[in-house]
Parts: C-alpha cells; structure tokens; sequence
C-alpha cells in the first residue's frame, strides 16, 4: 500500500494546551510586571534552581512554621542550665529554621545545604537578620560531613526533609547518618516522630486513574501496575466519587533519634476491619496514605497531612505536601463479615501496599514491589490514564468522525487512546497510530504529511481543524501561595530569599506554567476572550514572523484576579464540535471546572494574593506565538514553538 493511500485523515490522538509567553500592558491596571529584582541571566536557570522553586511555598504554610518554632524554642528550654547548645539545621534551605534556633538562644548553629545559590542566599539573609556571629552556614550534604566539619557533635538536629512520601527525600539515610556522624548520644531531634496512616478506598474514579478499562490484550489485563504514588489534594476530589472501607489504620512508625528503627527496607501487616456500613460488600482499589509529624515525641505538638475527607475538620491547604494514593495491583472484592488486611512496604525513598481478603489469602507474592509488564502504566501519568479510560471525551471526538469513517483509511497522531480502536470499529478500512510530543505539533506533522502526499493532498482531512486558545482572569483562592514566597516569616527578614525565587522565575523559558487545574479552586472574573485561533490547514511555515493577538479583559466580577489562565478548545468536523479542558462555559464569579485530565496555562501577576485591585477594570493581553519552519527530526521530539515578551 502506497504512503498516499493511507494518509486519508490525520486525528490527534490527544489535544491539550501550548505553552506561550504573554506582555502584560499596564496602562489599564495599577501593576508593574517590569519590576526588576536582581540580576539574572538565563544560565543561571539550572536544575539546582529550579528544584528550589518547589520549597517557598512552604512558607506560607503557618501552621508548619509555628509548629518549628515552638518545638525548637521547647527544646532549647530543656538546656536552659547548660553552659552551651549547638544546633545543627539539615536542608536549611533560606536559613529559617537556623534563625529560629538562634533568636531562641542557641549559642551556636550550623545550617547545611548543599545548593551553591541557596548557600549565598542563606548567608545574605543570616546577616541581615544579625545572626552572623551565631549561625555558619556550610555548602555539603549532611550525609557527606562529620562532627569535625561543624566544630563537634550537636545537641540538636533539626531538619524539615519531607514529601507527601514523607520518606522521599532521603530522610531515613539522613537521619541514620546524623545520629551516627554529626549528634550526641542524648541529643533532641526535631521533629521526634513520624508516623504513616493508611485508609483503604474503594472508587471507581481512582481505578481509571491505575488501569486502562478498554483492555487491548491479556498482557494488560494481568499487569500488576507501579506502585509509584499519585500525588493528589484529595480534598479536592468529589465526596461521591469515592468510600472509605477502612478507619485510619497506623502503619509505619520512626523514631528519627534511634536509628534501630529507621530501616532501608521494612514489610508490615495490619488487619482492619470492613467499615461500610451501606452495602454487603465493595471493592477495594487502592490505599490512601498520609503521615503525622510528633515534634518533641510526647504529643504536645503534632503536625498531620491527613485530608479533610479522612479527619473531618477544616481543609488545610498545603500544595507541598499532598495526600499520597496507592493503586492496588488489582481490585479486591470485600465483604461486611470478612476482615482486611493491609501490606505495607518501604524501601530507602518509597512505599507501596497491596491488600488482601484473611479468610481468603489469595495473594502469593502480596509483598513483591509491583513492576509494570504492558508499559503504559510507565508512560502515561494517572491523569493522562483517566483521559484514555474517558468515554465522554472520546465520545464526542467521535460524534464529528462517524459520518466520514467508513471505507476511508486513517491515520491517528498523538497519544496512545482508545480513538484508533473506535475508528477501526467504525468500518474504517485502515488505521495507523503515531505518537507525538506535543498538541500543536499536529499542525507541523499534517504539513509535513502534505507534502509528501504531493497530488494526493486535496484529498486529506484534519480532525480537528481548529485550536483556538482562549483567555480569562481568574483569582484563585491558595494556588497563589505556590508563585509568591513572603518578605518576612514569623518576625524574620527573607527578602533575598525572595528575591532569589523571582529571579529564578523570570529566567524561566516560558512565563506561563501549566497546571492540571483540577484541584485548584478559582473564581472567574471576566468574560473569557478568543486569543488566537490557528487554522491547522494553513501551513505555518507559511506564516510570517510570529502570530501575535491582543485582546481587552473586561473585569465585570466582584473578585480581584491574581492570575490569568489561559487553555486550548480544539474543533472538530464540519459542524465545529468543541472540545474544551472545561467542563462548562466559565460564569462571572463561578469557579472555573476543569476535567481531571486537562492542564492549562498560567499566567501570575505578582508577589500577593492581591495584584490587581478592585478599583481595575480591565488588563490589555498581548500574546505572541513564533512559528518555526519544521520538526526536528534527528530527536523525534518537536523544536517548539517559541515565545517572546
């Protein structure tokens, strides 16, 4: 079969959103994106940089801070009688741990961290808060130094090391390496305790996240998954698209100042009892997992990262650390009379479950880290797993296709889906599936494909035939928090800390970041505006210098935004079938509904929660998009478009 008979019609397989730059006018508010910080230069957008961006949010987070504070000002309260305390701060990130330890009376500390750039910046903002004669900061990892490195073993060791997996930063080797190497035999570690729960689920939404329900072949079927965790605001998911099984159930605990039980790999089993009081029986799909920090060991000061869903109090917003959810290997049935067993396990960086019936014990190697065998559990993501296991989505790419499939061959460029499977049910006479790296790649590869059909071009239709990127102002109400990191902390100056985060944030390739804004709720504040729309039968080689739009944001809400979004509707057919991240039209001070699979652009305004005032009434958006001749071909990845301010 010749190239030209099969490449009848091009569909991508999946279409979400572009990364742009955008100019932000401002004549028509009162705020300067121009602001200049210090100097910066696009060689200084490292990695090293670019992992610090993941840390200043924590900041804001007050309940963690306070919880630090009055655990090290209590431990310092227990040496009030010795002549001197050494402190020693591990990850010390700004200095802020290290400076609480030496406003409370410490008469030395030693902050560790191993980013050169963070280093500079810790020493900046230490002798700006007066604390240069008490605070020494060194540039290593702790787990490389001893006690000759920081002038003797410390008293005491505190360190805020931890992911939503608690352990995922390295904190068991830490910890282990500080008490052997760096500690005195009696010192105090803050925090004292960590403790890791567990609630088994049952929902079918999670499930689509872990398996594809539209099984290809047995290799599929039978495939045990990953147990990477999916990180997840659990808050954020509906009340109905989930049941608890279980209670919380305790099932790891460490002691971080004895290292007897800090192991790098460890297996327990808890038996809990099926909790649902509704229904006979329901089916287990995976663990919820979340950990509690007892700061002095006694109880006195706990700080938990146990959803709202789980504890029943008020929803704590903290975008650092998330709630962790397992996937089972597979689905368990259970019922009210049986009871549950719950595997845990955990290596040096991570955790993993499994779950089993007791009267039963079904599993035979229920403790074996699952390891994927049909390769889409390592390539997609679960939000990208639960795009393809979503029917309603495909459905209607479909309801523009069905007419013209029969007879016709095909040719389906994007990410794996079931649409090639749908085309081919439809009668079509030949369908071939490629993969590509990113949406608007589509527009080069169809180009690229004309021009190899020669004569046979006239004949090629493109589903879809139009993205349009649309635009509106929204204020989120703590998704802020994630681009803004405060001057001053419980009393403390972190200005250069600040400083040096913006810094890194304008060096960044694209001024819009994207996000699956599912979990984050906002508010719309203004009609949401048409910013391009780009004709995917136009050859974009064609197009001279860039692709540019500016538009008028009218402010009609009764909120102030502090961000814009920005996201892609893709059409389809002849009828114009719109697919769109949303799951409906935005309203004027309604919140924003995204489809759990969808990312969009965007786009902050400031440092604050509160950038553009209510006295505003609109913002002027330039957005301008660079067209590049082709793909390179050499890495089968796109060169992508680029974008200037």
């Amino acid at each position: 079969m010749k190239f030209c008979d099969v490449m009848t019609h091009v569909v991508p397989g999946s279409c979400t959103n572009i990364q742009l730059k955008l100019i932000m006018k401002k004549e028509s508010q009162n705020f300067s994106p121009d602001t200049k910080y210090i100097n910066a230069s696009p060689q200084s957008y490292t990695n090293e940089n670019y992992l610090s961006l993941s840390y200043g949010d924590m900041l804001m987070d007050n309940e963690r801070n306070q919880a630090f504070q009055r655990a090290i000002e209590s431990a310092l309260e227990k040496y009030c009688n010795k002549d001197f305390v050494h402190v020693i701060d591990i990850g010390s990130g700004s200095g802020y741990l290290a400076m609480l330890a030496a406003r409370a009376s410490a008469n030395r500390v030693t902050a560790v961290e191993q980013c050169s750039n963070l280093v500079e910046c810790a020493r900046k903002i230490v002798e700006r808060n007066g604390f240069k004669d008490v605070i020494t900061v060194i540039e290593a990892s702790s787990t490389e130094i001893n006690e000759r490195n920081i002038g003797g073993r410390a008293d005491i060791v505190v360190a805020e090391i931890f992911d939503t997996e608690l352990i995922g930063e390295g904190a068991i080797n830490i910890f282990r390496s500080a008490c052997h190497d760096l500690l005195k035999s009696n010192a105090m570690v803050i925090p004292a305790v960590a403790s890791v729960y567990v609630r088994a689920i049952s929902s079918l939404f999670l499930r689509k996240c872990f398996e594809i329900e539209f099984c290809a072949s047995n290799n599929m079927e039978k495939c045990n998954g990953l147990r990477s965790i999916m990180e997840i605001d659990f808050d954020s998911l509906p009340p109905d698209s989930f049941d608890f099984i279980t209670s919380p159930v305790k099932m790891f605990k460490f002691d971080f100042a004895d290292p007897s039980t800090l192991s790098v790999r460890d297996t327990v089993t808890r038996e809990t009892f099926f909790t649902f009081n509704s229904r006979p029986s329901k089916s287990v799909d995976a663990i919820l997992m979340w950990w509690e920090l007892d700061f002095l060991g006694d109880g006195s000061i706990i700080l938990s990262t146990e959803p709202s869903h789980s504890s029943g109090l008020c929803k704590k917003w903290r975008y650092h650390w998330k709630h962790g959810v397992y996937a089972l290997p597979h689905s368990i049935s259970i019922e009210k009379s049986e009871l549950l067993l719950i595997y845990g396990c955990h290596d040096e960086f991570q955790f993993w479950f499994n779950a089993d019936i007791k009267e039963k014990q079904q599993l035979e190697y229920r403790t074996v880290l699952p390891i994927c065998t049909c390769d889409v559990h390592r390539l997609f993501s679960p939000n990208m797993l639960y795009k393809i296991n979503d029917m309603l989505y495909f459905s209607m790419i479909f309801d523009s296709l069905k007419t013209d499939v029969n007879g016709k061959h095909w040719l389906c460029i994007g990410e794996v889906s079931v649409l090639p499977l749908w085309i081919a049910k439809a009668r079509a006479k030949s369908v071939s599936s490629n993969f590509t790296w990113a949406d608007l790649e589509f527009w080069y590869v169809v180009h690229d494909l004309q021009e190899k059909l020669g004569s046979h071009r006239q004949q090629l239709k493109v589903y879809p035939h139009t993205a349009v990127i649309w635009c509106t102002a929204v204020e989120f109400e703590h998704f802020w928090k994630i681009f803004s990191v405060p001057a001053r902390v419980e009393g403390l100056d972190l200005l250069p800390y600040k400083n040096y985060i913006t810094t890194i944030r304008q060096c960044m390739d694209h001024s819009i970041e994207t996000y699956y804004l599912y979990e984050y709720n906002s508010l719309c504040c203004s009609s949401p505006v048409m910013m391009m729309e780009l004709d995917m039968l136009t050859n974009p080689s064609l197009c001279t210098g860039n692709i540019s739009a500016e538009q008028h944001l009218t402010l009609t809400g009764e909120h102030a935004p502090n961000a814009l979004v920005f996201w892609v509707d893709w059409k389809y057919g002849s009828s114009d079938i719109v697919v769109s991240p949303l799951v409906e039209a935005p309203i004027i001070d309604e919140p924003l509904k995204w489809f759990f699979w969808s990312k969009a652009g965007i786009y902050y305004f400031g440092d604050s929660s509160n950038s553009i005032t209510q006295a505003a009434k609109s913002i002027d958006v330039h957005l301008e998009y660079k067209i590049i001749s082709k793909v390179n071909d050499n890495t089968q990845q796109p060169v992508y478009p680029e974008s200037e301010m």
